[in-house]
Protein backbone atom coordinates (compact mmCIF):
# COMPACT_ATOMS: atom_id res chain seq x y z
CA UNK A 1 0.00 0.00 0.00
CA UNK A 2 1.40 3.38 -1.01
CA UNK A 3 1.73 6.05 1.66
CA UNK A 4 2.45 9.74 1.30
CA UNK A 5 3.53 12.15 4.06
CA UNK A 6 2.24 15.74 3.98
CA UNK A 7 2.14 18.71 6.33
CA UNK A 8 -1.11 19.92 7.88
CA UNK A 9 -1.01 23.06 5.73
CA UNK A 10 -0.53 21.08 2.51
CA UNK A 11 -3.25 18.65 3.55
CA UNK A 12 -5.73 21.48 4.20
CA UNK A 13 -4.89 23.25 0.94
CA UNK A 14 -5.27 20.10 -1.18
CA UNK A 15 -7.89 18.18 0.80
CA UNK A 16 -9.86 16.98 -2.24
CA UNK A 17 -6.68 15.60 -3.85
CA UNK A 18 -5.75 13.62 -0.73
CA UNK A 19 -9.30 12.33 -0.34
CA UNK A 20 -9.09 11.01 -3.90
CA UNK A 21 -5.79 9.31 -3.05
CA UNK A 22 -7.39 7.59 -0.07
CA UNK A 23 -10.34 6.55 -2.22
CA UNK A 24 -7.84 4.88 -4.60
CA UNK A 25 -6.49 2.82 -1.69
CA UNK A 26 -3.48 4.87 -0.67
CA UNK A 27 -2.91 6.26 2.81
CA UNK A 28 -1.80 9.76 3.82
CA UNK A 29 0.33 10.55 6.87
CA UNK A 30 -0.26 14.08 8.20
CA UNK A 31 2.55 15.86 10.05
CA UNK A 32 2.90 19.08 11.99
CA UNK A 33 6.44 20.40 12.24
CA UNK A 34 7.76 16.97 11.32
CA UNK A 35 5.74 15.09 13.96
CA UNK A 36 3.03 12.67 12.84
CA UNK A 37 -0.38 13.91 14.01
CA UNK A 38 -2.71 11.77 11.93
CA UNK A 39 -3.19 9.23 9.22
CA UNK A 40 -5.96 8.82 6.64
CA UNK A 41 -6.49 5.28 5.45
CA UNK A 42 -9.14 3.79 3.18
CA UNK A 43 -12.18 2.59 5.14
CA UNK A 44 -12.12 -0.84 3.53
CA UNK A 45 -9.09 -1.95 5.54
CA UNK A 46 -9.86 -4.77 7.90
CA UNK A 47 -9.44 -4.31 11.63
CA UNK A 48 -6.39 -6.57 11.48
CA UNK A 49 -4.78 -4.37 8.83
CA UNK A 50 -5.45 -1.22 10.86
CA UNK A 51 -3.95 -2.81 13.98
CA UNK A 52 -0.90 -3.89 11.95
CA UNK A 53 -0.44 -0.32 10.67
CA UNK A 54 -0.67 1.07 14.21
CA UNK A 55 1.88 -1.48 15.44
CA UNK A 56 4.25 -0.79 12.53
CA UNK A 57 4.26 2.93 13.27
CA UNK A 58 4.69 2.22 17.00
CA UNK A 59 1.52 4.11 17.88
CA UNK A 60 0.42 1.08 19.90
CA UNK A 61 2.19 -1.86 21.44
CA UNK A 62 0.32 -5.15 21.31
CA UNK A 63 1.43 -8.65 22.21
CA UNK A 64 -1.25 -10.26 20.03
CA UNK A 65 -3.20 -11.65 22.99
CA UNK A 66 -6.88 -10.89 23.56
CA UNK A 67 -7.63 -8.03 25.93
CA UNK A 68 -9.55 -9.19 29.03
CA UNK A 69 -13.02 -7.73 29.53
CA UNK A 70 -13.46 -5.91 32.83
CA UNK A 71 -16.81 -5.13 34.46
CA UNK A 72 -17.87 -1.47 34.62
CA UNK A 73 -16.26 0.47 37.46
CA UNK A 74 -19.24 2.80 37.96
CA UNK A 75 -22.95 2.31 38.14
CA UNK A 76 -25.91 4.66 37.72
CA UNK A 77 -28.55 5.03 40.42
CA UNK A 78 -31.89 3.55 39.49
CA UNK A 79 -34.28 6.09 38.03
CA UNK A 80 -31.60 8.74 37.37
CA UNK A 81 -30.02 9.39 34.00
CA UNK A 82 -26.37 10.23 33.60
CA UNK A 83 -27.36 13.77 32.58
CA UNK A 84 -29.37 14.23 35.80
CA UNK A 85 -26.48 13.00 37.93
CA UNK A 86 -24.09 15.43 36.19
CA UNK A 87 -26.46 18.35 36.79
CA UNK A 88 -26.73 17.41 40.47
CA UNK A 89 -22.94 17.18 40.81
CA UNK A 90 -22.45 20.64 39.28
CA UNK A 91 -24.61 22.29 41.94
Amino acid sequence: MAEQTVSVREFKNRLVYYLQMVRRGESVVITRRGVVVGRMVPPDHSVGERVRLLCETEQVLWSGHKIPIHPPVASVREGASVAQILVEDRR
